[in-house]
């Protein structure tokens, strides 16, 4: 587990401010749609890249699943195959809603592949500690299942109404990304 100065020195990246701004760089579509994050979540259609300072960048993509775009397979699927320097990707899953059909395909997805991903399991002020345990060993039990070797062991849970969590995957995203180096590792 990460130092709380680790993680303070990780946050610094995602903090907007002067010659180190997160910004949108474009959207598969047009600048002008950058993504309106005022909407209700399922909203994203189209993939929108940031750039976060000289750091990295990260790229939103429409989720999966009932609402998904028309254009996701396509879309989605040919940037995870053909992206070369792609250096982890962030499959959200509702921990709420608990493991759906939808999240196993996307997992699946991901270990066919080959790419690196992590399991991030969202809503988790909306659960009871139960439930979070059912979902943690549900989404453990599928990852066994599979051999998962592209799979960070540990699925990070998060709510973006408390913020619980969000300082670990920020630190996550810097290690993963060479812009910090944890002493506590």
């Amino acid at each position: 587990m990460p130092a709380v100065d680790e993680i303070q020195e990780s946050e610094k990246l995602f903090v907007p401010r002067g010659r180190h701004k997160i910004e949108i760089v474009k959207s598969t579509t047009d600048v002008s749609l950058a993504p309106n994050y005022t909407l209700p979540e399922g909203h994203t259609k189209t993939m929108n890249f940031f750039q976060v300072g000289q750091a990295f960048s990260l790229v939103d993509m429409p989720g999966y699943g009932i609402n998904q775009p028309q254009s996701f397979v396509e879309m989605v699927e040919g940037y995870l195959k053909n992206r070369k320097n792609l250096c982890k990707t962030f499959v959200l899953l509702d921990g709420e809603a608990g493991l759906s059909h939808w999240d196993k395909i996307a997992i699946k997805m991901m270990e066919e592949f080959g790419r690196p991903y992590v399991l991030v399991m969202t809503k988790i002020d909306k659960m009871l500690d139960a439930e979070k345990l059912r979902s943690v060993v549900g989404v453990k039990n599928l990852r066994d299942r599979l051999s998962s070797s592209c799979c960070f062991p540990q699925p990070f849970l998060v709510s973006s109404l408390t913020c619980e969590g969000i300082g670990l995957v920020q630190c996550y995203i810097a290690y993963v990304t060479g812009n910090i180096r944890l002493q506590s590792l």
